[in-house]
Parts: C-alpha cells; structure tokens; sequence
C-alpha cells in the first residue's frame, strides 16, 4: 500500500493509521520511505476473492460501488490458488523488493501483509 503525504517525523517501523477505503482506520506499519516522500505501509489485507474472480468490468464496477469491507485475512498463496487465483514473484516496479503478485488484485503481498 503506497501513501503519497508524509511527516518528517515517520520513519521505518512506526505504526499508522490508514486513512483510505477499505482499510480505514486499520493499523499499518511503515514498510519503506522513498526519497520522494513517498511512504509504504504494511497491512493486514482484506482480500476480496469475489472480485479478484469477476472478469466482466462492469461487474467489477458494481462491486467496488457496493463497498464491501471484507474482513482481515493474511494473504495465503495456497488459498488463492485454491479459488484459482494465480500469484507470483516479482520485483516490484517501484521499491525493487521481490513479492508475491496477484494480478487479478493488482495488489503486492510480503508473508501475507498487503504492501
């Protein structure tokens, strides 16, 4: 989970409140700092499998305008497959970690934490 404001006071390690749908009000660690300003933050996800298996996009958008809030969950790489959703390694773009991918969520997964 990428966070574009920052204090000068963060640093690696603190913990946050998340701000946004729909992790609002979660607590989140700080997972990296760019030199940009730019803070990563580690959470619980709240993994929607229902979503991740829509392909229509207008089902999608019908989703995302009910605003569900699925509960927290570790991300497990075996429950995805599970439900046939692929994951994989990669580099991430920007912080250049290597992490667990699931392209139907777009989202980037380190031991379980979204990221």
């Amino acid at each position: 989970m990428n966070v574009s404001k920052s204090s000068q006071s963060t640093k690696k390690g603190d913990y946050v409140r998340v701000s946004t749908y729909p992790y609002k009000g979660d607590l989140g660690q700080v997972y990296e700092l760019s030199g940009s300003g730019r803070i990563w933050v580690k959470v619980v996800p709240r993994v929607d499998y229902e979503m991740a298996m829509l392909y229509d996009q207008e089902e999608r958008k019908a989703r995302r305008k009910q605003r569900i809030v699925p509960p927290k969950k570790f991300f497990n790489v075996e429950e995805a497959r599970a439900k046939h959703i692929d994951s994989s390694k990669r580099i991430h773009p920007r912080s250049g970690l290597t992490l667990d991918y699931v392209d139907a969520l777009d989202q980037w997964f380190d031991n379980g934490y979204l990221v």
